[in-house]
């Protein structure tokens, strides 16, 4: 489970706090910073398995879907795996993401936020911002 400084400042953002409701295998941090977080400067940090169950969701809602079930879970994977080839650089083949973050949990959280709301993580500001404004 990534308890990394970067990995709670990308979770605390009302995209992955607001609207999420405890569940008994939840893992929140105490974290005093944080902006969205809830019950006392709590955040959120989703395992990469409730990250792949979030993006199944929204695939299942797309679909208008009442469950996700596995071809939700697949297209998930096979949505990701595209996602993640083509963001290799043209002139060699080095995986920005996989430069860029250090866990499979940013790496999924990035992918979600990309896909579900079109937000992008800038690792010079730490921040979300528009991923349709480049």
């Amino acid at each position: 489970m990534d308890t990394s400084e970067t990995y709670i400042k990308m979770c605390d953002c009302d995209e992955i706090q607001i609207g999420h409701e405890r569940e008994g295998l939840d893992f929140f941090l105490y974290y005093p910073h944080a902006k969205y977080g809830n019950h006392h400067s709590q955040v959120w940090l989703p395992r990469q398995g409730q990250l792949q169950e979030m993006y199944a969701r929204y695939i299942a809602d797309e679909r208008e879907l009442v469950n996700f079930g596995r071809g939700e879970l697949m297209q998930a994977f096979i949505d990701f795996s595209v996602w993640l080839g083509v963001q290799y650089t043209k002139d060699e083949f080095v995986c920005m993401p996989t430069n860029t973050f250090d866990s499979g949990g940013q790496l999924w959280l990035a992918f979600v936020m990309k896909e579900r709301y079109s937000k992008q993580w800038l690792t010079d500001s730490q921040e979300w911002i528009d991923g349709n404004s480049e």
